[in-house]
């Protein structure tokens, strides 16, 4: 079983190592242990600056333009034939 084409749930893995021997599953904790300790340990991953993630889209609108397109939605606000 390799990790590469198969994913172990956390119960599966858990059900396989409660068949092991008590000093199995000490030797199991061992082994784990420093790779969980380096991998929290690490610094994370630099974050993408949200800063120029939509400029593929253009230029936003102007506050004027907002006001204008404000103006316009709720001109017939509200409406007298309701």
């Amino acid at each position: 079983m390799t990790a590469a084409n198969t994913h172990v749930t956390l119960d599966q893995a858990l059900a396989l190592v409660e068949q092991l021997s008590p000093s199995d599953q000490l030797r199991l904790i061992a082994r784990l242990a420093p790779r969980l300790e380096r991998s929290l340990t690490q610094p994370a991953s630099p974050r993408t600056p949200l800063y120029g993630r939509f400029a593929q889209h253009g230029t936003a609108p102007s506050a004027d333009d907002i006001d204008t397109t404000r103006q316009e939605m709720w001109s017939g606000f509200p409406r007298g034939d309701v």
